[in-house]
């Protein structure tokens, strides 16, 4: 009861008394700990919360106050304990204190951490998490370890404190200067790109702004969808002005479009306009023409005889009119018609007049067949009809007068034949139930359908002379079919059915379009294969299979109609190209001073060609043989010149050749190496011989040299100068580009001579431990190869070589050479390469155009850009240059790839990326038909490889 008066001091009301109270505290027990949280945490004086969080060692109730407390004193003071108990070694593990570190992020708290802690992990940890450029900056001047400068240096990204720094760091810590040296040098390459960003974009708006006030010209819209897909490409790093300029330019240009579109149709008009006064009489010469054609077949008794008779009345009256711009041999003609249709049109008139009469005659001469006498007076009556009609000569005539003439003429005969007639048809009646018993037992419905119809036919044609064992046996075996016809639906609807919604299916799919027409004429395929052994052909089911099947293929039909117009515009463009090309052949160059300019316009000749791509098959094939005879004119004189330098190049080989068979001296040398520097400024020769002559000619070299060294056996002043010429070429080949064969053979040369040399062991050393260097960089490229040296690359290989020949045997349209190709593919078995999906999807484009030929040049034309990439990365990763045109591409690419240059620069030259670019190249459909990159790519691989 008394103790319930007394509170506990650190619960006083005043401050200092619980300050004093908490300044005897110590944190020995659970209670005393509780009792200093609940001050820390909810002690209203700020002091008093200090005094109590020095006191406390837990991290959770430190950490909570550090992060929570409304004084920055106290919570300096919780930093203050935690980093005391982060930087002793014995309160807590590595585990714990990191996982405090991680939740903490107060600039101070982590720099002194940084600076103090003995545990690298943490120190690391506390650099990772500061993001203020000052706090890094303090850390990178101050800390005592090198690492932690270096990676305090890696984490600022501001340029001013970058700079300060920088200047700190100059001749104190190399390795902070070269990080913050290389940091500022990324960030002037970043405003530098800028800057040409900007220079680009303002170049564009310019070009823009000059198109939109020029007059139109045929390739205006083309132009101007370059520059619009140009600008495309920048319009993120333009501004709201370069935008405005942009709009204003694009909407000026394509006015201008409009206009021009409006005068072309205007002047469509007026053409259209006069030619329709000569159009019309065309139309009235072509019209009666018509008539007369179309009324050969006509019969007098046709419902069309009196549609004929309104259209000659219509198109005499507008011939009245418009005669007057008709030549005299023009009225003539039509004269001369209307005569001979007025003409037909009284016969067609005389024989309506008697056709009772005819038709009376006919039934008294069938009905009197055999009584011969009888049938004279309606012979002699239909006699004079005939002559009286006069039918004119090549015009259809009605039945009733051609059965009256031939009545006249065979009343006689056919009374003779009739019995023969019916045992004829008896006879032949007994065959067909013979042939349809054996369909049915066989199961062929469909020959069984056509058969019965046959003989239904021929039994209604016999007139009741059918005999009663026919009869019945063609009843017995037209009840069997039926059954099994009942059989067969019974079978086939479901399979219709699932047609229906295999293809009410493919209406709401996804597909890309030629998947999806390819499908749709799978299926239907399917139910035409289906629908023709069903006798019943359900007509609920076959509609709403052709509506599903309209209903599938109207975006491909959308598709196809785009495709269309973009093959048509293509062909459009091919022709002009044409006429250019013929232009350009029928005005020859005099003289051709410069080869490379005449070579690169051939190029770009092919180049454009292959641009303006798909066109539709047949013109496009006949404008091909056409374009080729044109370019094979153009180039005439370039395989002339490079024949030339073919017989130049063989005089030189055969140079070589001489001076490997005389004795080696050092005149002898320098003659060979004479000869190389005129192989060098020699044009190029035809590319089948080129590899062929360069291949004998380096062979020569070689042995001329090899023998050269070898025969120097005595050491002297020469001979290290000639170890330091020949062990500095094979540096510079490492440094530069690496070729491997050149390099090896330079590497036996060195080892040759140095066993030559090896008496004077002391001056040779550093050469041996060059050479070791030299040996060991060539088996690191031998044992990356190393990994391609298997069964499964070699069967990727084979697979190309095969894509290749089905590539040929697709542009020689040879069906036998694709099956035999098929076939072998088929026995290939499947390889564990990372290239094994790229080569089969090869593989499967080549098999989409064995069933879409017309997809031919679209695919041809898809494949340049990647090629060209795949040379560019080869040239880069060679340090070999790129043609002109090709640089702005290499300098995308690399620039997309800038980071990853940069982590790579240091790494050695690897061999093994060069074979995968080989392989990626064999992966890609039609690349040998694209010579000039294949040329580049396939000599830069001979050069390394």
């Amino acid at each position: 009861m008394i103790a319930s008066f007394f509170k506990p001091k650190w619960q006083h009301p005043k401050a200092e008394k619980r300050i004093k109270a908490v300044a005897k505290m110590r944190p020995v027990n659970e209670k005393r700990t509780a009792i200093l949280s609940q001050l820390a945490l909810g002690d209203n004086d700020e002091r008093v919360r200090v005094a109590a969080t020095e006191k406390l060692t837990n991290l959770g109730l430190l950490i909570k106050i550090s992060k929570s407390d409304p004084s920055e004193i106290t919570r300096d003071q919780a930093l203050h304990n935690i980093s005391k108990i982060l930087l002793s070694t014995k309160d807590c593990d590595l585990e714990e204190k990191l996982n405090v570190l991680k939740s903490l992020s107060d600039s101070n708290f982590l720099s002194h951490i940084a600076l103090n802690s003995n545990d690298k992990e943490l120190r690391e940890q506390a650099i990772l998490q500061l993001t203020d450029s000052q706090s890094l900056l303090t850390i990178a001047e101050k800390s005592q370890r090198a690492s932690i400068r270096a990676l305090a240096a890696e984490r600022i990204n501001c340029p001013d404190a970058l700079e300060q720094l920088n200047k700190f760091a100059r001749n104190k810590d190399n390795g902070v200067y070269k990080i913050t040296k290389e940091k500022l040098q990324s960030i002037k390459d970043q405003e530098k790109q800028q800057i040409l960003m900007q220079d680009k974009l303002g170049k564009l708006l310019e070009s823009i702004e000059q198109h939109s006030q020029i007059e139109y010209f045929p390739l205006f819209h083309a132009k101007l969808t370059a520059l619009e897909a140009e600008w495309n490409e920048l319009t993120e790093h333009a501004d709201t002005e370069q935008q405005s300029r942009y709009t204003l330019s694009l909407t000026k240009c394509q006015k201008i479009i409009s206009d021009q579109d409006a005068a072309e149709k205007e002047a469509a008009r007026a053409a259209a306009e006069k030619e329709a006064a000569l159009k019309a009489k065309d139309s009235a010469l072509a019209e009666i023409s018509a008539i007369k054609e179309s009324s050969l077949n006509l019969l007098p008794e046709s419902s069309e005889t009196e549609i004929l008779q309104s259209k000659l009345n219509s198109v005499v009256t507008d011939w009245q009119k418009l005669q007057e711009h008709a030549s005299a041999d023009e009225r003539a003609a039509f004269d001369k018609v209307k005569a001979q249709l007025e003409n037909l049109s009284n016969c067609f008139q005389i024989y309506l007049e008697h056709f009772e009469q005819i038709k009376s005659l006919m039934q008294q001469l069938h009905s009197e067949q055999e009584e011969c006498e009888a049938q004279k007076p309606a012979l002699q009556n239909a006699r004079q009809i005939i002559n009286k009609l006069s039918w004119p000569k090549g015009q259809a005539k009605p039945a009733e007068l051609i059965s009256l003439e031939e009545v006249v003429a065979e009343a006689d005969e056919q009374i003779k034949q009739q019995n023969q007639h019916c045992q004829k048809q008896r006879s032949e009646l007994q065959t067909l139930l013979e042939q349809l018993e054996s369909s049915i037992q066989k199961g062929e419905i469909r020959n069984a359908d056509k058969q019965i119809k046959r003989a239904e036919q021929l039994s209604k044609r016999m007139n009741g002379s059918l005999t009663h064992s026919l009869e019945n046996r063609m009843k017995s075996l037209s009840a069997a079919l039926q059954e099994i016809r009942d059989w067969q639906s019974y079978a086939v609807t479901p399979k219709k059915e699932a047609l229906c919604e295999e293809m009410e299916s493919l209406v709401a799919s996804e597909l890309p379009v030629q998947e999806r027409a390819s499908k749709i004429r799978k299926v239907q395929k399917e139910w035409k294969a289906l629908d023709a052994t069903d006798a019943n052909h359900s007509q609920k089911l076959w509609r709403r299979f052709k509506q599903a099947s309209d209903q599938a293929y109207a975006p491909c039909d959308q598709f196809f109609s785009e495709q269309k117009e973009i093959r048509s515009n293509n062909l459009r463009l091919r022709q002009e190209l044409c006429e250019t090309l013929a232009d350009r052949c029928a005005n020859p160059d005099p003289v051709i001073s410069d080869w490379k300019a005449y070579e690169d316009e051939v190029k770009k000749f092919k180049q454009e060609w292959r641009s303006y791509s798909p066109v539709d098959r047949s013109p496009g094939k006949k404008l091909q043989v056409r374009f080729d005879q044109l370019l094979a004119q153009l180039e005439a004189p370039l395989k002339d010149y490079h024949e030339c330098n073919a017989r130049l190049k063989k005089e030189l080989v055969e140079r070589s050749k001489e001076l490997l068979e005389t004795d080696i001296s050092h005149e002898i040398t320098e003659a060979a190496k004479e000869l190389q520097k005129k192989w060098k400024e020699t044009g190029q020769a035809p590319r089948n011989q080129e590899r062929r002559l360069w291949g004998q000619f380096r062979e020569n070299c070689n042995q001329i040299f090899e023998r050269f060294y070898a025969e120097k056996p005595k050491f002297d002043a020469n001979s290290t100068q000639l170890l330091e010429a020949l062990f500095s070429d094979m540096e510079n080949i490492i440094e530069s580009s690496p070729r491997i064969t050149t390099l090896e053979q330079r590497a036996n040369q060195a080892e040759k001579l140095l066993h030559e040399f090896s008496d004077n062991s002391d001056v040779l050393t550093p050469f041996s431990a060059r050479l070791e260097r030299v040996q060991s960089f060539l088996a690191r490229q031998k044992s990356s190869l190393q990994k391609f040296q298997n069964e499964s690359y070699t069967s990727l290989s084979r697979k190309s070589r095969l894509c290749d020949q089905l590539e040929h045997a697709l542009l020689d349209g040879d069906a036998t050479k694709i099956e035999s190709v098929i076939d072998a593919w088929k026995n290939e078995d499947n390889n564990d390469t990372a290239y094994a999906e790229d080569i089969s999807s090869r593989f499967s484009t080549l098999l989409l155009l064995t069933e879409e030929p017309d997809e031919l040049e679209n695919i041809i034309h898809d494949q340049e850009q990647r090629l060209r990439n795949l040379c560019i990365r080869l040239e880069i990763a060679t340090s070999a240059p790129s043609p002109i045109e090709d640089q702005a591409l290499r300098m995308e690419y690399q620039m997309s790839r800038l980071q990853q240059a940069l982590d790579r620069q240091d790494q050695a030259f690897d061999l093994s990326e060069i074979k995968q670019l080989e392989y990626e190249w064999m992966c890609i459909p039609f690349a040998r038909h694209f010579d000039e990159l294949n040329d580049r790519f396939e000599e830069q691989i001979r050069q390394v490889l």
